[in-house]
């Protein structure tokens, strides 16, 4: 192999090693993540279509899956909240075991995981945001209803709030759920009008006050355009060099030509 053969390979290797070390990772990284977060939610459909459809035994082992990677880390949340999606997803899964429980309750109690894991991948989803607005509309029905009416306009409430509940409170800052929780055993326990209006006019207060995102500072990208900048540097020093050597090789081959024909 001839001196410029070698140097025409060196070239084409070191430009194929920085296209694949700056391009593939990046897509094959954004791919996977991509992938992993339709997949999980896809999955937690598929538990709201089988229970649906009344089977319940299949629902419970892609609960048991979509447990399984919660545990695994598979959701960006803090270990407290981790935690409260996988007591979550227990008790759905007990309900979905229970031969008792009617189907209502049953459909309920997957609903409302459904909104538990879609405010977990993201607090500001129309679905539940939806929800949220369905149950200010009861509490102002229940505020508004002439006293005859309240028992059953709060059992309505109630049976919103409790499908609502445990997005509701993962979508607040965790320092904030002792104070939920007990804001919930409350609204479960008073049956006095008075009492009932002031904790709904307190709840509804309170409805929308989501966790304060924490935007992160923008990463520094200066290490990634030094190795650009370095690597297309040496390429384009490379391919000049080679250009040159050519040029003087050829330069000088005709030079011995014209000396031979003369």
């Amino acid at each position: 192999m001839t001196l410029k053969v070698k140097r025409n390979a060196m070239v084409i290797v070191v430009i194929v090693v920085t296209w694949m070390y700056l391009f593939i990772p990046t897509y094959s990284q954004a791919d996977h993540n991509g992938n992993s977060e339709i997949n999980f939610l896809d999955e937690v459909y598929t538990v709201y279509d089988l229970t649906e459809a009344g089977k319940y035994s299949a629902a419970k082992s892609k609960l048991k899956e979509i447990l399984a990677a919660v545990k695994a880390g598979h959701l960006s949340l803090s270990s407290e909240k981790v935690s409260y999606v996988s007591e979550i997803t227990n008790e759905t899964i007990n309900v979905l075991d229970i031969n008792f429980e009617n189907e209502k309750m049953k459909k309920n109690k997957v609903y409302s995981f459904v909104l538990l894991m879609e405010t977990a991948h993201n607090p500001k989803n129309h679905l539940f945001s939806g929800w949220e607005d369905r149950l200010k509309g009861q509490i102002m029905d229940v505020l508004q209803s002439e006293h005859v009416f309240v028992d059953q306009e709060y059992r309505d409430f109630l049976d919103l709030y409790h499908k609502v509940y445990p997005a509701l409170k993962l979508n607040q800052p965790t320092e904030k759920w002792h104070a939920i929780e007990e804001e919930r055993q409350k609204l479960n326990n008073i049956d006095d009008y008075e009492e009932i209006e002031n904790a709904l006019s307190e709840l509804l207060s309170n409805i929308g006050e989501e966790e304060e995102v924490i935007v992160e500072p923008e990463k520094d990208d200066t290490s990634f355009v030094w190795v650009l900048f370095s690597v297309g540097g040496a390429i384009i020093f490379t391919l000049i060099y080679v250009g040159w050597r050519k040029y003087k090789g050829e330069k000088k081959a005709a030079k011995h030509k014209n000396v031979d024909e003369s």
